[in-house]
């Protein structure tokens, strides 16, 4: 089934839904069920390669099934015929990443393992509505198990927001900036996810950007774009003072990115290839965590006290995999929590890092693929 014709209605009210979207969960139990289309076909797998190595673009995780199923139901326009070859198979891996590698909520909905403040209701409508029926609009039968669906959850309602996704240059301010990969905004055509070379971009932090998770983590922020949740002017304490390019509180993008990553570490940390080798290396996951550390210390301008006493006296160093094992009940395989040999901690990782390089904004960590 394909999905341009069941969204059509969706496209032809154009701009004029910008604000009928500001509930997370308005489709509810009757919204389309893009998962059931690409699973199981799209199952996880393996993240090689994670470096950028040349004609690495031309590799994929995807399987001609997958392709054809993510093909199905996402809606490429036809500016993907000039798009370098490779490229559209980069956005796939991360719906891919957002469809088939579980997650698994923090305890108490926690934020990065600190109390007594959680994800507020606004996110957990959008990661967990099963399990929190009576506070969502429009949520799915409670008698679901909500641990098992929550990629089914997340991977619907991002598919769900867009009604087009085109390939070209993406401009903020009036002015194309490379430094910035994918952009959601209101147009004719409904919401329109653009995306551009530097999706997967040949920079010093290529082999950050090659991850399918981190591409997945901007596609989940661009999403909740189209939830109508714009961006505020970043204050003083951010890595882009005077620019709209912060959340005001933990409801925006860069909130949901973060808590996204911090499912995805929770949820398939523990993970195995057939070798007993974890799917998941252990730098994979200081990324994602530094990640969503760093989304609330230089992109969130209304932190909870507790959260910002952590972001702001630890500068996220240190919020690595020792950091999730110890502090958010994250499980390395074997299931006793030990650390696996060769743990490459985060501040390891940010020592190597050149504040100094202008694409990084004088931030201790690259800033490229996010969305303002």
């Amino acid at each position: 089934m394909g999905r341009s014709h069941q969204l059509n209605f969706v496209a032809a009210a154009g701009v004029a839904l910008f604000g009928l979207y500001s509930s997370s969960c308005i489709m509810g139990a009757n919204q389309l069920d893009f998962y059931a289309e690409v699973m199981p076909t799209c199952g996880y797998r393996t993240l090689e390669p994670a470096e950028w190595q040349g004609d690495a673009i031309y590799e994929t995780t995807l399987t001609d099934d997958c392709r054809e199923a993510l093909e199905s139901i996402l809606p490429f326009d036809s500016t993907w015929d000039q798009a370098p070859r490779g490229l559209k198979d980069k956005v796939m891996e991360a719906y891919q990443v957002i469809a088939a590698f579980p997650l698994k909520m923090p305890d108490e909905n926690r934020v990065l393992g600190v109390a007594p403040y959680g994800i507020p209701t606004t996110q957990l409508c959008i990661l967990d509505p099963q399990g929190h029926a009576d506070d969502c609009i429009g949520a799915p039968d409670p008698s679901l198990t909500s641990a098992t669906d929550l990629n089914k959850n997340v991977f619907n309602w991002a598919v769900a927001r867009l009604d087009r996704i085109t390939y070209g240059p993406v401009a903020h301010d009036g002015e194309h900036n490379d430094s910035i990969s994918a952009q959601c905004t209101p147009s004719l055509h409904g919401w329109l996810l653009t995306v551009e070379d530097s999706f997967w971009n040949n920079n010093p932090w290529a082999s950050y950007y090659a991850r399918p998770f981190i591409r997945a983590a901007i596609l989940v922020h661009e999403a909740r774009h189209a939830d109508s949740r714009p961006h505020e002017l970043c204050n003083d304490k951010s890595d882009l003072p005077g620019k709209y390019a912060c959340d005001p509180d933990l409801s925006g993008p860069y909130a949901l990115e973060s808590f996204w990553e911090q499912a995805f570490v929770r949820g398939s940390a523990g993970l195995t290839n057939a070798d007993g080798s974890p799917v998941l290396s252990d730098q994979d996951i200081n990324i994602a965590l530094s990640d969503a550390c760093y989304e609330l210390l230089y992109r969130n301008n209304g932190k909870p006290p507790e959260v910002r006493a952590l972001v702001e006296s630890t500068m996220c160093s240190g919020i690595d995999m020792d950091y999730a094992i110890a502090k958010m009940g994250v499980v390395r395989p074997g299931g006793n929590g030990t650390p696996l040999e060769g743990s490459d901690s985060l501040s390891n990782v940010a020592a190597t890092l050149d504040s100094s390089d202008p694409a990084t904004n004088g931030s201790p960590w690259p800033r490229f693929g996010k969305n303002w």
